[in-house]
């Protein structure tokens, strides 16, 4: 299987950016602009909103009696939980490619992924994603 590669980090819009987070879905090699970073993110973003007025539109219309020992609470939770989880397995390869892919772009090595783990690093990593594109190293190259 031959591996897509994106060659140079240009800017792009929104709808490039959502078809490039999907297109190249586990592509860690390459690089990808703050742009393309940046509108996938917010796609994410207003994609999460919509499930939550959804379901708070279901509770309203249908007026369930959402106490905690109500057999529709337990419902609408198993619901949601459910929406939750595969859209979560959806975005979360695309989502650590397309970070990894961000972080060379910045001059950075992907490996710094690793850094979601720890307290405190999650803000390390959005600092880093905001900056500036650097030119690849000359001699080697960052990879995973």
């Amino acid at each position: 299987m031959q591996e897509k590669m994106i060659k140079q980090a240009e800017p792009v819009g929104f709808w490039r950016a959502i078809k490039n987070f999907f297109g190249y879905y586990a592509t860690f090699r390459g690089r990808s602009s703050r742009s393309e970073y940046w509108w996938s993110q917010l796609a994410i973003i207003l994609a999460s909103t919509v499930i939550v007025i959804t379901f708070l539109t279901v509770v309203a219309v249908l007026d369930l009696n959402l106490s905690s020992n109500s057999p529709n609470f337990v419902l609408l939770l198993f619901v949601a939980g459910g929406v939750i989880a595969v859209a979560s397995a959806g975005i979360i390869t695309p989502n650590l490619a397309i970070t990894a892919r961000r972080l060379r772009d910045a001059g950075l090595s992907p490996w710094f992924l690793l850094l979601g783990l720890v307290p405190g690093g999650q803000l390390a990593l959005l600092i880093m994603m905001i900056l500036p594109p650097q030119e690849p190293p000359s001699v080697s190259t960052w990879s995973i």
